[in-house]
């Protein structure tokens, strides 16, 4: 249950930090791109943003998909008790492993169905990032996610993450986003 929180959560901060970025009237340029493979196959655009959350303090970066990503969201997340991410190479860990890796980033990629919604949750991977600043974040990731809900034909099935025939996928993409307007503290 805990694990499917964890990833609700992941999926309302996105839902809270899907309105465009403006400075001065125009919009400030931020992506996030991904090829999606295995029990979904998909090419992933859209939006993204950076800023820290308060509880506890992570530092956040999520997107929300738009064109024929719309319906589509990914959120990549590092607990920050001490500094943001700099320019490195970091883990990307499972979610009830975070407390024992905190240098790593968790993940979630989520997705309408046609039946209701699904969330994959990441298990293994990357996430290097190849500029840090306070106006911009730059990167790319890679890993291995498995479907941890879902609604409809196989809601509550997928629960606790760890079913043997659980759905994987994997993902590889970029990103060069820039700070939340309207959710957590910018950094």
């Amino acid at each position: 249950m805990r694990l499917v929180n964890i990833a609700l959560l992941g999926v309302l901060t996105v839902m809270g930090c899907s309105r465009a970025n403006t400075t001065g009237g125009q919009e400030r340029s931020s992506f996030l791109r991904a090829n999606v493979q295995g029990s979904v196959r998909a090419e992933y655009s859209g939006t993204g943003e950076f800023g820290t959350d308060h509880l506890p303090r992570t530092f956040v970066l999520s997107s929300t998909g738009t064109g024929g990503a719309a319906g589509q969201s990914l959120v990549l997340r590092r607990r920050q008790d001490s500094a943001w991410p700099a320019v490195g190479r970091y883990p990307l860990v499972p979610v009830q492993d975070a407390a024992a890796s905190p240098d790593g980033f968790t993940g979630v990629y989520s997705r309408a169905n046609g039946r209701g919604h699904e969330s994959f949750v990441a298990r293994s991977g990357t996430v290097e990032i190849t500029r840090a600043s306070a106006e911009r974040v730059e990167g790319t990731f890679r890993f291995e996610a498995v479907l941890c809900s879902g609604r409809g034909e196989d809601e509550g099935r997928y629960g606790d993450c760890a079913a043997a025939d659980a759905p994987t996928v994997e993902l590889i993409g970029s990103f060069a986003v820039t700070p939340m307007s309207n959710v957590g503290t910018p950094l």
